[in-house]
């Protein structure tokens, strides 16, 4: 993940915001956020998954170089963020 979009990932993991992660092998796991850095490694708790060896897990801490895909209800996120963020990456290229 590029250091810029920390922020945001870091006022989802604020929020408690639940999210749907897509792993390598294709395992996805849905849970809470809770720290998330810019490496993509996070903790997720209340973890829900239809694959039956994690059926049961509660608490998981996913390294980020496992992640394939990152989901989120786009409704968590303020638009003010998102343009700041953009705002911040214009102005480097220039």
């Amino acid at each position: 993940m590029s250091v810029q979009f920390h922020p945001l990932f870091k006022t989802i993991a604020e929020r408690d915001t639940r999210i749907t992660i897509t792993l390598k092998n294709n395992i996805e796991l849905s849970g809470k956020l809770h720290y998330i850095d810019t490496n993509l490694n996070m903790n997720i708790t209340d973890v829900t998954t239809e694959d039956p060896h994690l059926v049961g897990v509660e608490k998981c801490f996913i390294r980020g170089n496992s992640v394939k895909f990152l989901s989120f209800d786009y409704q968590n996120i303020t638009t003010e963020l998102l343009d700041d963020l953009i705002r911040r990456e214009s102005q480097k290229l220039e």
